[in-house]
């Protein structure tokens, strides 16, 4: 098996055609309830991490997360932002509300990165998507 990326077998993506053909909303709602599932691994991965340094930000004391691990909640602006939404046939975005989120998650000059989508989407690139894929279709009945 290759290293890194999706790997499809002969098998599965017949069955997936299949039921692209047969079924063309079992698949786009298997997308979205995968893309949501995907959403609630990374707004709970918020906190989850070793604790970094304390520091005080306009006269508010927060303790930051260690650099690698997904950030602390503050406010909880982050983390209540996100959402996932579709954005063209079989294609969904998970996204945030704020203007900082791109800063932790890759980090700047001044911060080491605090990633919290990029853990979610390596889980999925090496087999949780077609995981969650299956349990749903599985689920539904569609499988």
């Amino acid at each position: 098996m290759p290293r890194g990326g999706l790997t499809i077998t002969r098998v599965d993506l017949r069955r997936m055609q299949q039921i692209a053909r047969d079924l063309p909303d079992a698949l786009d709602d298997a997308l979205n309830a995968t893309a949501h599932e995907a959403l609630a691994e990374i707004v709970l991965s918020f906190g989850s991490g070793p604790a970094g340094r304390t520091y005080t930000h306009e006269g508010v004391s927060h303790v930051a997360s260690s650099p690698g691990h997904p950030p602390n909640v503050d406010t909880g602006a982050l983390s209540g932002g996100m959402w996932t939404d579709k954005v063209g046939e079989l294609e969904y975005v998970i996204a945030d509300d704020t203007d900082y989120g791109v800063y932790l998650e890759l980090g700047t000059e001044r911060m080491a990165a605090r990633p919290f989508v990029t853990p979610v989407i390596e889980q999925m690139r090496q087999g949780e998507f077609g995981r969650m894929m299956r349990r749903y279709l599985e689920d539904t009945g569609v499988w």
